[in-house]
C-alpha cells in the first residue's frame, strides 16, 4: 500500500475540514520552486515545462490529480466498510458523513447524496442522537 494511502486512511477518520486543510497546504506546491541535484537537469526540465504545458497548467493538473486521489481513497474506505458488513456502525456513519461533506464541498452532488443517505441509515441503525456522528 502506498504511503499516501496510509496517511489518508489514518487521518480521514478525523474532521474533513482538517484533512482539507492539509490537502490544501500540500497542493500549494509550485513546480517553479522545485529543485534538482544537477542545475543543468533543472534548466532542462524547466525549459521543457515552459515549452509545453507551462507551470500554471502543470500546477493545476497536479492539484486536480491529488484531489481526485483523495476523493477516491475516502470513497473506497466507505465502500470497504460497507462490504465488510459495517454499514450500520457508528464509525461508518461518521466516515460517510465526512465523505458526503467533502463531496458536497467539491460540488460532486450525486455522490455526496449517496453518502449522506448512507450516513442517515447508519445513524438510524446505531440509535445515536448525533447527526454528524
Amino acid at each position: 500500500m502506498w504511503r499516501q494511502s496510509v496517511w489518508t486512511r489514518s487521518h480521514a477518520r478525523g474532521s474533513w475540514r482538517a484533512c482539507a486543510d492539509r490537502i490544501s497546504h500540500a497542493t500549494q506546491a509550485n513546480a517553479c520552486e522545485a529543485d534538482a541535484w544537477d542545475k543543468n537537469d533543472k534548466k532542462m526540465i524547466f525549459s521543457a515545462i515552459e515549452e509545453t504545458v507551462g507551470f500554471a497548467r502543470l500546477n493545476s493538473k497536479v492539484k486536480d490529480q491529488m484531489r481526485e486521489w483523495f476523493i477516491n481513497t475516502v470513497c473506497e474506505m466507505c465502500d470497504e466498510m460497507l462490504i465488510a458488513g459495517k454499514g450500520e456502525s457508528r464509525a461508518y456513519g461518521r466516515l460517510t458523513f465526512q465523505a458526503a461533506t467533502m463531496l458536497k464541498d467539491f460540488a460532486i452532488h450525486d455522490r455526496a447524496a449517496k453518502y449522506f443517505d448512507h450516513c442517515i441509515k447508519a445513524k438510524l441503525a446505531s440509535g445515536t442522537d448525533e447527526f454528524a456522528m
